[in-house]
């Protein structure tokens, strides 16, 4: 754990698609295939273009969840129970901690159509592009993507993220946008940088 550095910025931007052109192209691109063909697990270990510092903890690798989230720990949260399914066991409230939601909700790239998830790897940053990632249960597609910058701060872009109306469970419709610390950080993230969502 490294306390010369701690999460400096958080940004949150928008764009109108994940097509638009950037500053520059990425200098690599992985497709994550075990992302594509998962729903909650495994995760896909990305190694970072450079050491991100995400809540006083280096790192130089990342794992990517199928459901829309990159983690700093291998482990999916909650083993052996379901993702978002077992109240009191395993939720937002008492679990996945050490994550960066783009948009961390039930999702399920296993089923999807027309889907794909990618590593993009640029001078300053790295990139992880979730395209056309259905929920479980629907075929409701969302794309987003995550930035990792190499000054450490955090890029969420959204072109489309559409409201689950379908399930029929309420986890269903749980959803986490932004930062939540490692458990035991002595790192402060305010509140107002992350939503925790249950409509």
């Amino acid at each position: 754990m490294s306390a010369a550095k701690s999460l400096l910025l958080y940004y949150l931007t928008f764009s109108r698609s994940l097509l638009s052109p950037l500053t520059s192209s990425p200098t690599k691109t992985t497709v994550l295939n075990d992302v594509m063909s998962s729903d909650d697990s495994p995760f896909s270990a990305v190694q970072l273009s450079t050491n991100f510092n995400f809540a006083g903890e280096d790192t130089s690798f990342v794992y990517v969840s199928p459901n829309g989230a990159i983690h700093l720990k291998k482990d999916q949260p909650c083993y052996p129970y379901s993702s978002f399914g077992t109240t009191n066991i395993c939720d937002f409230n008492n679990s996945y901690y050490g994550v960066i939601g783009g948009y961390l909700t039930d999702l399920d790239p296993s089923r999807s159509t027309n889907i794909n998830v990618t590593a993009e790897y640029y001078t300053d940053r790295t990139r992880i592009n979730y395209k056309n990632v259905e929920y479980y249960g629907s075929n409701l597609a969302n794309t987003f993507s995550v930035s990792l910058h190499d000054d450490d701060h955090i890029t969420l872009e959204y072109t489309s993220i559409l409201k689950n109306t379908t399930a029929n469970l309420p986890y269903k419709k749980a959803w986490i946008s932004g930062l939540r610390p490692p458990q035991n950080s002595s790192v402060y993230i305010d509140s107002a940088n992350t939503v925790i969502s249950s409509s």
